[in-house]
């Protein structure tokens, strides 16, 4: 799947944190997760809030700080969605999670009407890191976890129709080129 999250694929991080403070109002309530590129470029992954609808970083397995210093060699998302009349929670294995994730998944949407997990898998030479989200709605909202980059001190959605077709077959230098473009452009809007 081609998502936003894949531009980071081939990039270094200089520092990967976990927030709740920074950027922290009514529309981006939740935890995020900082990933920092050169000193220009600061990448964020949250969730937007709307209204009815609460996700949740449940889970970070690995080490933030080991994906520092290293080029990003898988940079995914795997996600599921399963609506109220699906309670069963389908073909788990495809998934890969383990017994503790199935439980913990089935707890926590017990009265959910609808309710979504996703895994953000990050893995360099180093090491992996997963990040396990989880949202529960009245199946009117969205769940989704927003992909971000920071311009003057604000978050800013990034959309991959917003860059060159080719944006993701470009060498990583050449993404991060555009991304600092990019960022200089909106900031002089």
């Amino acid at each position: 799947m081609s998502t936003a999250i894949s531009l980071m694929v081939g990039l270094t991080p200089t520092k990967v944190e976990r927030s709740s403070d920074i950027f922290n109002d009514y529309t981006y309530p939740n935890e995020k997760i900082l990933f920092h590129f050169d000193d220009d470029v600061t990448l964020v992954l949250t969730h937007e809030q709307r209204c009815c609808e609460d996700v949740t970083l449940e889970d970070v397995v690995g080490d933030l700080n080991d994906l520092v210093g290293h080029p990003l060699l898988v940079s995914e998302l795997r996600t599921t969605y399963e609506a109220e009349e699906a309670r069963g929670l389908g073909d788990l294995e495809e998934y890969e999670l383990n017994e503790g994730d199935v439980e913990c998944i089935k707890r926590t949407f017990a009265d959910a009407e609808t309710y979504e997990w996703a895994f953000y898998e990050f893995r360099n030479i180093k090491a992996s890191v997963t990040l396990r989200y989880v949202g529960e709605s009245t199946g009117y909202y969205s769940t989704d976890v927003n992909f971000f980059v920071v311009i003057n001190d604000k978050l800013h959605e990034l959309y991959l129709g917003d860059f060159p077709k080719d944006f993701l077959t470009m060498q990583p230098e050449a993404r991060l080129t555009l991304l600092k473009e990019y960022i200089s452009d909106q900031t002089s809007k």
